[in-house]
């Protein structure tokens, strides 16, 4: 399997300290590359990402275990943002990678 993270210049960290959305790409167009998500906790937790919109699409969920990190070798163009939600708060580090939609 070939690195599909090799081909991103940019890399995005969040993490959320509560249960509200948090944007990571606020209605900007990005190439996302792939993404991880750490379970830096426990306890079991929920992560969702989604799009950056009044009425958000869930694009990813998934439950994550106590001090696990899943790596997500999807890549696609994120043409309203993305915002990421911790079912628990504190618990997940969300780490993008990403570009600009033309490089």
């Amino acid at each position: 399997m070939s690195n599909f993270f090799a081909f991103a210049p940019i890399v995005t960290r969040v993490a959320p300290t509560t249960t509200t959305a948090v944007d990571v790409f606020d209605g900007a167009i990005i190439r996302i590359w792939g993404f991880t998500v750490s379970n830096i906790t426990a306890g079991t937790v929920t992560a969702t990402v989604r799009t950056n919109e009044t009425s958000p699409t869930t694009i990813w969920t998934a439950t994550i275990l106590a001090n696990q990190t899943i790596v997500v070798p999807i890549s696609f163009i994120a043409d309203k943002g993305l915002e990421v939600v911790d079912g628990t708060g504190s618990a997940l580090s969300f780490t993008f990678m990403h570009s600009q939609v033309g490089s």
